[in-house]
């Protein structure tokens, strides 16, 4: 059995950057809010 973190990881770069970290441990862990936060950030990042 896997031990989760309460919740994402998170850590400020700077005044405009956030960093979020979650462990993915297989396809099954993905989940649809999981997906729309990559889509947000890969939309953001991709300007």
């Amino acid at each position: 059995m896997r031990a989760w973190p309460a919740g994402p990881a998170r850590a400020a770069i700077s005044s405009e950057r956030t960093v979020n970290v979650v462990k993915v441990f297989s396809l099954d862990d993905v989940d649809e809010q999981l997906r729309d936060w990559l889509t947000e950030a890969y939309d953001h990042a991709s300007g």
